[in-house]
């Protein structure tokens, strides 16, 4: 990677969503704005919070960064408010003679008022999580509620509100009106609860029949593969309109035929079946008599060309390391009554964690369709010592 020479200022927006854009440049000034900002997001329950601790930790262990812990009222336009840490971001890179790297709109139109230059990492821009978060006290909730019109919410995009006052957190879907979620009922005796605001999310995605197209993202831990083979297995015993649930993975993730991997198709796939067999009471006996009964099958996306799947659940489980012409052919063999499940976290892809993988430019495009849901999950919620090695860059 060639390094890019002068001094740049980072906005908070691009350290939260591109971490990766500190080993690009020589010269980085983080104002004390931007540390406040990435402190006040540190505590969330959300993907936000992740991030900006996995940022906090990567400063820390950068050593091309200079740390400007003053205000920044000098050159400053009368008109502007002085306390607004938008401004004095801006400030520090005119001040500094330094190009500012952002994705905030008001931050460029203002930048450029004052003849700052400008980067906008192209790489961010097609990022969708699916949902939006807003914190304020009792009197924000209402007026946001009052003005719900004005934020251009997407079809089946899900809002998750927490009123400061009161410490309690809402979720809602968007569906031309905010929509109270709608939990998947088990069987007496047994029930799963999101363990936070975008698991709860999660649940209502995956139990709603209305979204065949199911995107479910997320880093290790957070519950995306648990989560969708509990709601498959739940729906599947319902006896309703699903009478299958099929198993997609690419094998190793190399190579679009499993030829050169020792044993029969069955041999070389059977281990797709882990994550449902770790969810059957009746363990690897309950798994055999699922697939004695077609209830349960799996197959790599090279041989499903010319299959269609009716009344079938697809699971399609490290969707991340899944190419986007494939993707593609897997959602085509979708039938009559039949759902998918996209899961995945594209960090571990191996062909490409840029916001060019497969799985993040297909969230892109389908973004806003009534029949897609997208949803990304947050922290490792598996255990304490796991979220250590999460943690991990």
């Amino acid at each position: 990677m060639d390094i890019k020479k002068g001094k740049y200022v980072i906005d908070t927006n691009v350290l939260i969503s591109n971490i990766e854009v500190l080993e690009e440049y020589e010269n980085i000034i983080i104002p004390i704005q931007v540390l406040e900002e990435l402190d006040g997001f540190k505590c969330s329950e959300l993907l936000l919070g992740f991030q900006a601790r996995t940022a906090i930790k990567k400063l820390n262990l950068s050593d091309n960064i200079i740390y400007e812990c003053i205000d920044l009222y000098e050159n400053m336009p009368k008109m502007w408010q002085q306390d607004k840490r938008d401004n004095k971001i801006i400030m520090s890179a005119l001040n500094n003679n330094a190009i500012l790297i952002s994705n905030d709109i008001n931050v460029i139109v203002k930048a450029k008022s004052l003849n700052v230059e400008i980067i906008t990492p192209s790489n961010t821009s097609n990022s969708y999580t699916g949902y939006r978060e807003f914190s304020g006290n009792t009197e924000f909730i209402s007026k946001f509620h009052e003005e719900i019109d004005k934020y251009d919410f997407l079809q089946n995009e899900y809002v998750i509100l927490k009123d400061t006052s009161l410490n309690k957190t809402y979720e809602f879907k968007w569906n031309n009106k905010l929509e109270i979620l709608n939990f998947p009922k088990f069987q007496k005796g047994k029930e799963i609860k999101g363990l936070n605001p975008l698991q709860r999310c999660c649940l209502d995605l995956m139990n709603n029949e209305d979204i065949p197209i199911k995107i479910i993202m997320g880093g290790y831990g957070s519950g995306k593969t648990f989560l969708s083979v509990q709601i498959a297995l739940m729906q599947l015993k319902k006896n309703g309109k699903y009478g299958s649930i099929l198993c997609v993975r690419e094998p190793v993730g190399e190579g679009k035929e499993i030829g050169f991997l020792k044993g029969s198709k069955e041999e070389k796939t059977e281990s797709f079946f882990k994550p449902i067999e770790h969810s059957l009471e009746g363990g690897s006996f309950e798994l055999q008599d699922m697939i004695q009964k077609g209830q349960l099958e799996c197959d790599v996306p090279y041989f499903m060309k010319g299959c269609t799947y009716n009344n079938t659940i697809i699971i399609c489980d490290e969707a991340e390391d899944i190419k986007y012409k494939q993707l593609k052919l897997i959602g085509t063999r979708l039938g009559k009554e039949s759902c998918i499940y996209l899961i995945g976290d594209y960090k571990q892809s191996i062909y490409d964690i840029s916001y060019n993988n497969g799985l993040l430019k297909l969230a892109s495009q389908l973004k806003g369709n009534p029949k897609v849901g997208i949803i990304t999950l947050g922290e490792d919620v598996r255990s304490e010592a796991s979220k250590i090695f999460a943690d991990l860059d």
